[in-house]
C-alpha cells in the first residue's frame, strides 16, 4: 500500500483558527456531480496557483479564495467526518449565512471549549454578526451561555475557515485540471491523489476534488483518505460547498431578541 505521511489541520478550523489566522439540524453536504468536464490544454486562464498539471502555489491559491469570496453574500456548509475501525462515527458540521462582511451567522455543532470550562468540547455554538459586535449562544453542559465579542468580518471568521480548508486540502502534485461549467460560467475541476506535505500521519487512498472558479474561488471541495498512526487507524471525509451565492440574506436570530435583553458586553447565562 502507497502510504504517505501527513499533518493535518482540519481540527484548528472547528477552534475558530486556521493556518491563516492568529475555519437546528444542518443538511449533509453532498456536491452535485459536474456534466461534461474537458482536460484543459488550452493557455486559458487558469485558477492562481494552478497550472495544467498540479496545484503549484497552494497559498497563492487559498488567499485568492479569501479574497475573492470577501465582499460577497453566500451560504457556506462543511463537514468533517471520522469514520473509526470500531464502527465509532464522530461528525463536526458547520454552516454560515453570510449578507456582507458585516452582517453573518455562524453555527458549528462541536466547538472547543474555553480553558475554564469542564467539557473539552461545546456543542451548539452560534454567532450572530451585524456592524459594530457579534453576539454569540453555545451550549456549556445543561445551560446556555450567551455572549458578546467585537465585530470580525465575514472573510477573517468564515472565508479563512474555508481557505485553510483549501490550503490543507488541495496541496496536491501531479493534478488532473478539466474545464466545466457552474451557473453557467467557466469553472474548473481540479482532482488528484497524491498529497505533497510532509507529515506524522500515514495517510493512503487519498482523494480529493474541487471546482474553482478562474479568479481561485472554490465553490466545492471533497476530500477522503485513510490515515494511521500507530495502531490507530480512520478514514476520513471532508467536504464544503458554497451555495446562495450573492443570493443570500441574514435576519436577526430569536435567541438575541429574546434572551438578551439588555446586557452590554457582559456574559449572561441561562441553567
Amino acid at each position: 500500500m502507497n502510504w504517505r505521511p501527513l499533518a493535518f489541520v482540519a481540527l484548528a478550523l472547528l477552534a475558530g483558527c486556521s493556518t491563516f489566522a492568529p475555519a437546528g439540524q444542518t443538511p449533509t453536504v453532498t456536491p452535485a456531480p459536474v456534466p461534461e468536464n474537458t482536460v484543459t490544454t488550452e493557455a486559458s486562464p487558469l485558477p492562481p496557483g494552478v497550472t495544467g498539471n498540479a496545484v503549484a502555489d497552494i497559498d497563492e491559491l487559498a488567499r485568492a479564495h479569501v479574497a475573492v469570496s470577501s465582499n460577497r453574500s453566500y451560504t457556506w456548509q462543511a463537514r468533517y467526518v471520522v469514520n473509526r475501525v470500531d464502527g465509532q462515527r464522530n461528525t463536526i458540521r458547520q454552516q454560515a449565512s453570510v449578507e456582507n462582511e458585516s452582517t453573518y451567522t455562524y453555527w458549528t455543532n462541536r466547538r472547543e471549549a474555553p480553558s475554564d470550562s469542564p467539557f473539552n468540547y461545546l456543542g451548539n455554538y452560534t454567532e450572530y454578526a451585524v456592524p459594530g459586535e457579534r453576539y454569540t449562544r453555545v451550549a456549556d453542559g445543561p445551560r446556555w451561555e450567551y455572549s458578546r465579542a467585537p465585530h470580525e468580518s465575514a472573510r477573517r471568521q468564515i472565508g479563512r475557515r474555508a481557505a485553510s480548508a483549501v490550503h490543507e486540502y488541495l496541496w496536491i502534485d501531479n493534478a488532473s485540471v478539466a474545464v466545466t461549467r457552474l451557473d453557467g460560467q467557466r469553472y474548473y475541476e481540479v482532482s488528484g491523489t497524491e498529497y505533497a506535505p510532509p507529515a506524522t500521519w500515514e495517510v493512503s487512498n487519498y482523494s480529493v476534488r474541487a471546482v474553482v472558479s478562474p479568479d481561485g474561488f472554490v465553490r466545492r471541495l471533497n476530500a477522503s483518505y485513510v490515515r494511521k498512526l500507530g495502531g490507530q487507524r480512520e478514514r476520513i471525509d471532508y467536504s464544503f460547498e458554497y451555495t446562495q451565492v450573492e443570493n443570500t440574506t441574514v435576519e436577526r436570530p430569536d435567541w438575541v431578541g429574546e434572551r438578551w435583553g439588555n446586557a452590554t458586553g457582559e456574559t449572561r447565562r441561562d441553567g
